[in-house]
Formats: C-alpha cells, sequence, structure tokens
C-alpha cells in the first residue's frame, strides 16, 4: 500500500502535469493563431500562468475560431 508521500506525488501529477500542458497549449496557441492582440494575450497567459491560459481558453479562443482563424 503507498504511503502519503507516493499518494502526495501521484496527485500531483495527476493535477499539476494536465494544468501545465493547458498552460503550454494555450501559450502556442496564442503565440501562433493570433494577430492583433498577440502581445497582450501571451502577457496575460505569461503573468497570470493557469488562470491566465483558462482565461484565454475561455474568452478569447471560441471568438477567434468563430471568425475562421
Amino acid at each position: 500500500m503507498p504511503g502519503m508521500g507516493e499518494l502526495f506525488l501521484i496527485l500531483m501529477i495527476l493535477i499539476v502535469l494536465p494544468l501545465v500542458g493547458v498552460w503550454v497549449w494555450m501559450l502556442v496557441d496564442c503565440l501562433t493563431h493570433e494577430t492583433t492582440e498577440r502581445l497582450v494575450w501571451t502577457l496575460v497567459i505569461l503573468i497570470a500562468g493557469i488562470i491566465g491560459a483558462l482565461i484565454y481558453l475561455i474568452v478569447r479562443r471560441p471568438k477567434r475560431r468563430a471568425l475562421g482563424a
């Protein structure tokens, strides 16, 4: 049976790894697809971290995709 250290490590991997993945995905998406607001969104994602990436995912990405970009 795993101890507390192993359980903590497993939980951290299950939580932190996907969040970092979303952060990187949104940063790459912003850098490769944004045109006019690239600098602003990049700073939001870099400074606010995962919260900024989630804001970008919820607010900007659907609008840009609807425009066909």
